[in-house]
C-alpha cells in the first residue's frame, strides 16, 4: 500500500474551523535549532546568529508571518518540529552507502528527453532539455555529496492515469493528472540505490476530486513523490495558450528565470521532504506549507536555520562550500541589468548569499 501524503494544495472544499497560529516564541525557535557540543563551532554560530543576531536576522532570516485566510496555515494546522524531535522519528529515512541517489522522472513532453521504450532499447539517458539540465544543476549543489540522476521520461499515456478537464480560471481549462496512478507506478520503479524517485511534469495534477489541484505530493515512507512545474508557466492561466517549455524562448529573460526559480523551490522543497522535514512554522522557509503562488513566492530559496541544521545533519554536507557553489550558481546567470528590481529573483538569492557567506566569515575569526 502506497501511503500517500500532501505537502502543497489549493483545496476545494469547505475547511473547517481550525485553531489560529500562535509563532512559537523565541525561546522555543532558539532550542529549536537542537546544537549539542558536536555540531560544528563555526555552524552553531551562524545558525545563532543568522536566527537571533538582531542585524543578522533582520537581512537573513524573516520571522514567520501570521497566515492570511488563504493561506496553507489558516487551513492545515502544523505542529513546530524542533531539530531533537525530527532527529528521534524512527520512521525517518537514513542516507546510507547504497541506498543513497536522488533520481529525477520526467513524466509527459520534454524536448528530447530518452523515454523509457528507448532506455530498454539500448538508447542512452541524456539531459538534453535545457530547463531540466538547470533544474538538475541546481538540486546537485542543494542537495550536495548526494547522486542525483535522471530517470528516462514516461509517456502520460504508460501511466494509465486517471485525467480530468478542470477549470483553473475563468474561461481557462487544463487537464490534470491524478497522483493515485502515478505513486503506484513510481512504487515498482524505484531503483535499488534509490534514497527517493521523484516525479516532475508539466501537467498539472490532483490527488482527488475534492482538491483544485496540487503543487506536490509524496510518501516520505516509500521514498516516492510526484510534483508539477504547470502553475509556473507563464502561459498557464491563458486561455488558448499551450503550457510547452518550447515556448519559454519567446518570453523575456526575467520571466523566463521566474517560472524556472519558482520550479528550483518546488523540486527543492518536495525533495526536502524526503528526508523527514515536515513544513517549518519557525521562521519564513523554503520548507514552509504554501496553498498559493503568492505564499509559494514569498518562502523564497532558502532553508530557516533550524530547516539547515536537520538537512546538513541527514546529507553531512560542508554549508559553507554549498553556500558558496550557489553563490556561483547564481553568479553565472545573473539578469543583464545594472539595477536589482523586484522581479529579478536570481539577483535576489545573489545577494542574500553574499549575506550569509559574509556572516559566516564573520562567525569563523
Amino acid at each position: 500500500v502506497v501511503e500517500i501524503k500532501a505537502h502543497v494544495a489549493g483545496q476545494s472544499m469547505a475547511d473547517d474551523a481550525v485553531k489560529p497560529f500562535k509563532p512559537p516564541c523565541k525561546a522555543d525557535a532558539f532550542d529549536a535549532l537542537g546544537l549539542h557540543p558536536e555540531v560544528a563551532k563555526d555552524l552553531t554560530k551562524f545558525l545563532r546568529r543568522a536566527a537571533f543576531d538582531s542585524q543578522s536576522y533582520a537581512s537573513l532570516i524573516r520571522p514567520m508571518p501570521l497566515p492570511g485566510p488563504q493561506d496553507w496555515l489558516s487551513r492545515f494546522p502544523t505542529e513546530p518540529e524542533s531539530f531533537e524531535k525530527w532527529e528521534s522519528r524512527v520512521e525517518r529515512n537514513e542516507v546510507v552507502v547504497g541506498k543513497n541517489t536522488i533520481y529525477i522522472m520526467p513524466i509527459g513532453e520534454f524536448s528530447g528527453q530518452t523515454t523509457l521504450e528507448e532506455r530498454r532499447k539500448g538508447k542512452k539517458t541524456e539531459v538534453t532539455d535545457p530547463f531540466l539540465a538547470e533544474l538538475l544543476e541546481y538540486a546537485k549543489i542543494f542537495f550536495s555529496g548526494l547522486p542525483i540522476k535522471m530517470l528516462p521520461r514516461i509517456p502520460v499515456e504508460s501511466l494509465n492515469a486517471t485525467t480530468r478537464i478542470y477549470e483553473v480560471a475563468r474561461g481557462v481549462k487544463r487537464e490534470q493528472l491524478q497522483t493515485k496512478e502515478i505513486f503506484l507506478f513510481l512504487h515498482h520503479m524505484l531503483p535499488k540505490d534509490a534514497y527517493c524517485v521523484l516525479a516532475i511534469t508539466m501537467l498539472d495534477l490532483y490527488p482527488d476530486r475534492r482538491w483544485n489541484f496540487v503543487f506536490g505530493q509524496a510518501s516520505t515512507r516509500d521514498r516516492i513523490g510526484v510534483f508539477s512545474f504547470a502553475r509556473n508557466h507563464p502561459d498557464f492561466f491563458i486561455a488558448d495558450k499551450a503550457v510547452s517549455l518550447d515556448k519559454l524562448s519567446e518570453v523575456s529573460v526575467l520571466v523566463k528565470q521566474l517560472m524556472t526559480w519558482r520550479s528550483f523551490n518546488i523540486l527543492t522543497h518536495e525533495i526536502t521532504h524526503m528526508f523527514g522535514l515536515e513544513h517549518c512554522v519557525y521562521f519564513s522557509c523554503l520548507m514552509n506549507g504554501r496553498n498559493h503562488e503568492a505564499e509559494s513566492d514569498r518562502s523564497g530559496s532558502f532553508l530557516c536555520p533550524i530547516c539547515l541544521h536537520k538537512l546538513q545533519h541527514a546529507i553531512g554536507f560542508d554549508f559553507v562550500a554549498r553556500y558558496e557553489d550557489m553563490l556561483a550558481f547564481y553568479n553565472s546567470r545573473l539578469a543583464p541589468s545594472d539595477d536589482l528590481t523586484e522581479e529579478d529573483r536570481y539577483g535576489k538569492c545573489y545577494n542574500w548569499l553574499r549575506r550569509a557567506l559574509a556572516l559566516i566569515k564573520e562567525c569563523q575569526n
